[in-house]
């Protein structure tokens, strides 16, 4: 689903994103909801990137992945358990081909019921993709945020688990 934005893209290199999981639910450009793990996952695109908060059996997981709301910069890698949740997000930051990128980003998601496509005006590849894959034994979201004026494209992913799916044998 594609996102008009009524904002000037202020975000200026993915080195300026922070990462956080104790953030207030923040106002949302456009928003994507969808069920899973037997309650619900929203995907919020921000000014300032993203916002993913699931809720499910009294359990809140929440992701902040955005410019000033934080000290710069992206783990690699986090891991921790949420309730009886096990989430893994990682991170990494590609440079060169931002152009490009947001090119397939675009045809790959602009029509999927299940993705958030946020363009910016005033510059045509500033682009933020939030999509969602949601199965009975587990949740995943992947982010795309394309910078143009430094070109680069940080791209995150989250899978979050039951426990007793991870112990039972099952992989996030």
């Amino acid at each position: 689903m594609r996102a008009d934005l009524d904002i000037a893209f202020r975000d200026v290199a993915a080195d300026q994103l922070c990462f956080r999981t104790d953030a207030p639910p923040l106002p949302a450009l456009a928003a994507l909801r969808v069920e899973t793990l037997g309650g619900w996952l929203e995907l919020h695109l921000l000014g300032a990137s993203h916002q993913a908060i699931l809720r499910t059996d009294g359990v809140t997981v929440n992701e902040l992945v955005a410019c000033g709301m934080g000290t710069p910069g992206l783990p690699a890698q986090v891991q921790r358990a949420v309730g009886l949740l096990s989430c893994r997000f990682e991170a990494h930051i590609r440079s060169g081909g931002a152009a490009e990128h947001a090119t397939r980003l675009r045809t790959r998601f602009g029509d999927d019921p299940a993705a958030l496509v946020g363009e910016f005006p005033g510059s045509p590849d500033a682009l933020t993709v939030l999509a969602a894959e949601a199965r009975p034994d587990r949740c995943r979201w992947r982010t795309w945020h394309v910078y143009p004026q430094s070109d680069q494209v940080a791209i995150t992913t989250t899978v979050v688990t039951p426990v007793n799916a991870v112990t039972s044998g099952g992989h996030p």
